[in-house]
């Protein structure tokens, strides 16, 4: 391809010496020789921390990692848990759930921590290939949530990685509890809970973390008493969809406990592998640009959905499982049959509003008769101490 400023002398010169500084450039490089590799490890980390710094993930990988030793980077724990199907966990991500999993404050740098204990995440990534598949099978399969997509808040999985670094095969009622926690969170954090000041996001991670020690059941019991105790409306009306938003994976996690079904056949989709496969274009927006609210569906592309959708209210009979899988019932057929795209969004809004609140029934328990107790040899084991 010939350059528009070939001929130009001035640009030609420009760029000679541009490459010429390139070619000519001096990297300044120290022989360190000794035996000792923590006088090394700390030379690197204080070299790395001026100019422009690395991430955090790859000053690790290069203190503690080797490429002799499998399981020992950073690298590869992104890679082992991507193939789990559950969405990748980004490599800056990880550094803050493996100082949870170590139990320590979660808020602060690494470089603050690092001041108290230099080998801070020394083995920690070892411990975390056997750590994190299971807490993020508990987050799947018991607390019900099919994707990190629909994660709420990732302290979720801090919390649950610290707990089961200490409890790798806790009871059914402890992951019955622990359940209950997570979804008292999800369905009360667009109320007040956690705009009071003394219980922001921050200081719950800081608080829950520490929350959790060596038994498992008065662990789970004082993860609770960080919890809501009362059922607090879930809200969506009137907010725009973003997928980034809490707000939004909240409105798309409820709907998902529908067991959405695809639009054309009828048949079940499976919700881990749709978000897995088309991630942001799996929230199909049904309704016209002009509209925020909740014209979304849980399905994969489609051409022209709004139609295909329109189609269904007229032709799919009053029962209809394909558009109640959807949370779309009478009233918002009729506002699909009419061509009012806002007032569908409205009364949208309004099913997942309900239907948070059977949720917060169910998966939250709020008020349930037995009060969150624990097992009975726990409390057996009380009264005899």
């Amino acid at each position: 391809m010939e350059w528009s400023y070939g001929s130009d002398k001035e640009w030609r010169g420009r760029l000679f010496e541009v490459g010429k500084r390139i070619r000519d450039y001096q990297i300044p490089i120290y022989l360190v020789e000794t035996d000792d590799v923590e006088i090394l490890k700390e030379i690197f980390y204080r070299i790395n921390k001026s100019g422009r710094a690395m991430r955090w993930d790859e000053v690790h990988d290069a203190l503690y990692s080797s490429e002799n030793v499998p399981r020992t980077s950073i690298a590869q724990l992104e890679s082992f848990l991507a193939e789990h199907g559950w969405g990748k966990i980004e490599a800056s991500r990880l550094t803050s759930i493996l100082l949870a999993m170590r139990g320590k404050d979660v808020t602060r740098t690494m470089a603050d921590h690092r001041k108290d204990d230099k080998d801070i995440l020394q083995g920690a990534v070892s411990d975390a290939f056997i750590v994190l598949p299971k807490a993020i099978n508990f987050l799947r399969f018991e607390a019900q949530i099919p994707h990190l997509r629909l994660l709420p808040r990732m302290f979720y999985l801090e919390i649950a990685a610290r707990f089961f670094a200490l409890h790798p095969v806790p009871k059914v009622r402890s992951l019955e509890l622990l359940k209950r926690f997570v979804w008292r969170f999800i369905l009360s954090s667009h109320g007040t809970v956690l705009d009071q000041p003394e219980l922001s996001e921050q200081t719950l991670r800081r608080k829950a973390i520490r929350a959790i020690n060596s038994d498992e059941e008065q662990s789970v019991q004082r993860l609770l008493e960080l919890a809501p105790s009362r059922d607090e409306q879930f809200l969506f009306q009137g907010q725009k969809f973003d997928a980034r938003s809490v707000a939004s994976r909240t409105a798309i996690l409820v709907l998902s406990t529908l067991g959405p079904r695809h639009l054309k056949t009828g048949e079940p989709l499976n919700v881990t592998e749709l978000l897995e496969a088309e991630g942001r274009d799996a929230f199909l927006k049904v309704v016209g640009s002009g509209y925020q609210g909740m014209g979304r569906i849980l399905h994969p592309k489609v051409s022209n959905a709004p139609r295909l959708l329109r189609q269904l209210s007229r032709e799919e009979p009053p029962d209809s499982a394909i558009l109640a899988s959807h949370g779309i019932y009478e009233r918002e057929r009729n506002c699909l049959r009419n061509g009012d795209e806002g007032e569908f969004c409205f009364l949208r809004a309004e099913e997942l509003e309900s239907l948070a609140g059977d949720l917060a029934k169910r998966l939250a328990a709020f008020d349930h008769p037995d009060r969150d107790r624990p097992s009975l040899d726990y409390i057996l084991s009380q009264v005899s101490d």
